[in-house]
């Protein structure tokens, strides 16, 4: 075995930028795939399309593909098409030898990720960059040891694709309740009231927004990249000493009940806080206090409509990195609806959560393999 540095190995591509007026779901001649951050960290995206002038860097299948800023540190690969700027690629270097597969886990291995998360947060303006990766160094196996590590890896990796994807199923179920339950409200709109959210909420407001010392065993530090389809990821969080923790001021640390909903970079994913664990939350992330006059479980799914994420993705200001602020975040509108009515479709999907419940758990077990797994390969 020897280390190399990664600038070694691969060149980097950077991705493109394209309007969103610019991208058609349907390919007709002269377009190409348009590949962004969700098609990697989502499951059955829909897929868009670009107009390719030649002058665009193409992505194949075999590229790995690393996540700048917004979701930083997501790795992804396996599909090919022209990048959206918020993305670069790593290509092999035509006379090395060397699985792309390995690279991918190699990238995505706990130790490294968070090496790389560090490196990101620690700048005024959180990205990676294409040195930051050239200068990590990785460790070179024989081409068969690379072939029996990846195939080791990927049986893992099935298991865990397919537990994401039964848990998926059942948000798609609680989703076509909530749909069913309450449909009427968005095909009559005129006869219901709307209110801003800021009525059925006491504070929204995001977290620290200078850059801490980051420790490798200590509180958690969520941002965006953290806050999933309706979960908080505490396993790839960064993490801060108990004192910077106890420096912060009360804003930045969230309670069970809230919802954290990401308004930097990949705007809209929202998840509730179910649990007493103690953690902060940065600046590209916001922390939705309701009022008892809103079931938040309620409020949860609402935000997570079609129609509430359409909106807070037009409202989102800037160019190179979309910004929800908080003043635009207060006035989503919120159709008034009965506590009571609430509080029968959260009844619902309590009974799904306790499918998801067991489901979570083998995915928790089958990550945590995974993860010693990619220790003993790429720990050292």
């Amino acid at each position: 075995m020897e280390k190399v540095r990664l600038g070694d190995i691969v060149d980097t591509i950077q991705g493109s930028q394209y309007p969103v007026d610019e991208q058609i779901y349907i390919r007709k001649e002269g377009y190409e795939r348009f590949l962004r951050i969700s098609d990697y960290t989502k499951i059955n995206e829909p897929e868009r399309f670009v107009k390719y002038t030649g002058k665009e860097l193409m992505c194949t299948e075999e590229d790995v593909v690393v996540v700048r800023y917004g979701n930083i540190g997501s790795i992804g690969i396996g599909k090919a098409g022209i990048l959206a700027n918020n993305l670069f690629a790593l290509k092999k270097k035509g006379n090395k030898d060397i699985l792309s597969k390995y690279i991918y886990y190699f990238l995505r291995s706990k130790k490294i990720n968070n090496v790389l998360v560090n490196k990101a947060n620690s700048s005024t303006m959180p990205a990676l960059t294409h040195k930051m990766i050239k200068e990590l160094e990785i460790s070179i196996y024989t081409k068969e040891l690379e072939i029996k590590i990846v195939k080791e890896l990927d049986k893992v990796q099935e298991i865990i694709d397919l537990r994401k994807k039964q848990i998926e199923e059942l948000e798609e179920l609680i989703r076509a309740q909530f749909v069913d339950m309450f449909g009427d409200i968005y095909d009559n709109k005129n006869n219901f009231i709307i209110k801003e959210l800021d009525y059925y909420t006491s504070m929204i407001t995001y977290g620290l927004t200078i850059r801490p010392k980051f420790v490798e065993k200590g509180i958690d530090l969520i941002s965006a990249r953290e806050i999933n389809s309706g979960n908080i990821d505490y396993d790839k969080a960064p993490k801060i000493s108990e004192d910077d923790y106890n420096k912060l001021s009360d804003k930045a640390k969230p309670k069970k009940n809230e919802i954290l909903f990401s308004k930097t970079g990949t705007i809209g994913l929202c998840a509730i806080i179910d649990s007493e664990i103690k953690f902060a939350i940065t600046q590209n992330a916001a922390r939705i206090v309701p009022k008892e006059n809103i079931n938040p479980i309620w409020l949860l799914y609402y935000l997570r409509t079609d129609e509430i994420q359409s909106y807070c993705k037009r409202q989102a200001k800037g160019n190179a990195v979309k910004d929800f602020q908080i003043q635009d975040m207060k006035k989503i509108p919120i159709l008034d609806c009965s506590i009571s009515k609430q509080n029968e479709f959260v009844e619902k999907v309590k009974q799904i959560d306790k499918q998801k419940i067991i489901l979570k758990k083998s995915l928790k077990e089958t990550e945590e393999l995974q993860e010693s797994l990619m220790n003993k390969y790429f720990g050292e």
